[in-house]
């Protein structure tokens, strides 16, 4: 199933390292956004392909409030 290998090692960060992810992943339906926000509530989720500004903003925003 699309997507599961990435939210597995985003589980294994945040347990192991505690570090904020930002999730870029062609996989956008409710069920796959759903799953990751069940291992990291309000992480972004950006569609591929993504934009470098988009994904700046993104990695500011989780550095700066925290949202992992």
């Amino acid at each position: 199933e699309g997507g599961r290998e990435g939210i597995e090692a985003a589980r294994s960060l945040r347990e192991e390292c505690d570090v904020p992810v930002v999730f870029v992943t062609g996989h956008t339906d409710r069920d796959t956004v759903e799953r990751i926000h069940k291992v990291v509530p309000g992480a972004p989720v950006l569609p591929k392909p993504v934009w470098s500004d988009r994904l700046a903003d993104a990695v500011k925003a989780v550095m700066s409030f925290r949202m992992w």
